[in-house]
Formats: C-alpha cells, structure tokens, sequence
C-alpha cells in the first residue's frame, strides 16, 4: 500500500524551522507518512532525515512572494500528489482555499494572532493598520470554518478559533529534549539571546545592556527588517555582541549550551497580553539557562514556582544589565535556579 502523502509548505519560514521540520515533519515521516517541506528560500532541494525539502524558489521581493509563490507551492503539492497539505503562513489562505477546492485536506497551522500582529508590521502606514486587521481577520476567519483542520500554536489563539469552529487543536511549541547538558561548570559566563531580532523582542535594550556588563552576549537570529538591522549596527553596543546570525537549532542549542543567562526581554505590546508562553522560556531551562525575562504574570508564576531566573518590570538597557551583574555576582545562587 502507497504511503499517504503530506507536504507542509510555507512561503516565509526557514527551511531548518524547529516547529515545522524538526517536530512536525520528522514527526510524520517516523510513523510512516510520505512528507515533503515545500519552501521557497532559493538554497535548492535536499532530503532531511527522511523528509524532503523541496525548493521552488526565493522571490525577488515582496510582492512577487505575495503574488506568485502561492500558486507555485499550490501547483508544487497537486504535481507530486499530495493527499494531505498542512500551511503555516496567513498569505497562503488563499492557497489553501484553491487545494480544498481540489479535494485536498488542507490544514492551517496558526503561529500568530495575525490581526493583532499587522499592528507590528513597520511597512504599514499607522492609520491603515486597523482597517487592514479587520480585513485579514474577516478572511481568516471565514478561512478557518472551511478548512479540514486548524492548528493553534497558544491558547488565545486557540479560543479565538474554537468560537468559529470545533476543528481544532492547540498544540503548543514545546522544545525538543536534549538529553545531554552542560555541566555548570562547563558554561562560560555569557547570555544569549536566540529568536527573530525585533524591536519588540528587547533587541535594542539588549544592545544598551552590552554597555553595562562584563557578562558576554551572544545573539542568534536574523534581523526582522533591514532598516532594524541598519540601526543595530551602527548602536555602540554592537561591538560587545557575538552575533551567530540565523542557525539550525541543534548548532544554536549547542551555543546556548554554553551559555549561562538566557534573554527574553519583551515589550508587553498587545501582541503578548494573550496567556501564552514564548518557546524560548522552556527551550532555556531545559539547555540548563538562568532566565531573564519581562515581568508578565503567567510567565513569572513559571519563574517563581521552578526559581529558575529573574523577571523585570520594565524593559530597559539598565533592568537587563542590572539583572546580568546581579547573576554574575552571586554564583551560588544563579547555580541553583540553573
């Protein structure tokens, strides 16, 4: 009997995607599924323990991604026969409705709010950003009745679904266990901070914190824009970070490994006033980091409950640094929450 065909595809992610390749398509692949990854980020096909990656092309800019690799992971999927199609990208819904229309089982695998993050988007002008929300929430919702199955990343996003529709899961984006950590000992004195660079997420306080601590900083990420990336750069701050760029995740867990500070300063924007957690939080403690994280409750009741780090109340360069140094300066203590 054929193996029942999967192709997840997406338009923006990562070929090396943690949530995507290594936890659900490694997933499929090992209980027996045919899996293929269909991308579009130029670097050219390969098969990755079992799944194949399909490439079919970076786009030129935005637009043509918006407007042509849609149809190309649409007729990617029918042209290798896939039974199941299972996307991650909010622009593809209209990828997803034309392979229903196929008799395709389409499911939507939902990372973000997505109308709560357009208020994010630095392209957009301000006063378009709420008319544009209301529009892709109308989409996506109408979208998410229709197709086979729905996928929530957190539970906010999961009720805002479940309202519409009883076809869906919440299936949170826990971190993949590494059964070898190091040692205390074996750690250097170092923070880190892995995940996307985003204003949102701390990266220019971090940069203010790398002037005042000796604590070393090691950054692993890509930048979410150019103009973000421009302005890192020329911070004077830049000088005293050891940036790895964007890795996959076993070469990142292996610097983090390192590591004894874990960094996840986040603005408490609307975006993160929802009950989730950020991956980041569990894939540090369990790589055995000391956390430093936004005083937010749900994410201080796991700080204070385990003790395994420190919380601040305002994202700032001096709370970031002031919590390095205390951690630095008592060992005794930052050993115990590791």
């Amino acid at each position: 009997m054929d193996k029942i065909k999967v192709c997840h595809i997406s338009s923006v992610h990562y070929r090396y995607e943690n949530r995507i390749l290594l936890k659900e398509c490694l997933s499929l692949s090992r209980v027996g599924y045919d899996v293929f990854y269909i991308i579009a980020d130029g670097k050219g096909d390969e098969i990755y323990n079992g799944v194949k990656i399909i490439d079919i092309g970076k786009p030129q800019n935005r637009l043509a991604r918006i407007l042509l690799t849609g149809k190309k992971l649409r007729d990617k999927a029918l042209e290798l026969g896939c039974q199941i199609v299972h996307f991650h990208d909010p622009e593809l819904i209209f990828t997803g409705k034309k392979l229903l229309q196929k008799g395709i089982k389409v499911i939507y695998d939902i990372h973000e709010d997505v109308p709560l993050q357009i208020f994010h988007k630095h392209y957009l002008p301000g006063p378009s950003k709420k008319i544009i929300s209301n529009i892709v929430k109308h989409i996506e919702d109408k979208a998410k009745k229709n197709f086979s199955y729905n996928i929530a990343a957190s539970l906010g996003i999961y009720e805002k679904t479940r309202i519409l529709t009883d076809k869906v899961e919440v299936i949170y984006n826990y971190p993949l266990v590494i059964q070898e950590i190091k040692s205390w000992e074996e750690k250097e004195n170092a923070a880190v901070y892995l995940g996307t660079l985003m204003k949102v997420r701390g990266l220019l306080e971090i940069l203010d914190a790398a002037l005042l601590t000796d604590v070393k900083i090691h950054i692993i990420g890509n930048f979410e824009s150019q103009d973000l990336e421009m302005k890192a750069k020329a911070h004077p701050g830049w000088g005293k970070i050891i940036y790895h760029g964007r890795l996959p995740w076993v070469e990142a867990a292996a610097i983090c490994q390192k590591a004894k500070y874990g960094l996840i300063p986040i603005h408490l924007s609307a975006s993160f006033k929802q009950a989730m957690y950020p991956s980041k939080l569990f894939e540090y403690m369990m790589l055995g980091l000391v956390v430093i994280i936004t005083q937010k409750e749900q994410w201080q009741q796991i700080i204070n409950r385990y003790k395994t780090g420190l919380t601040i109340k305002k994202v700032t360069g001096e709370n970031i640094a002031q919590a390095l140094n205390y951690l630095n300066e008592n060992p005794a203590i930052t050993q115990k929450m590791s």
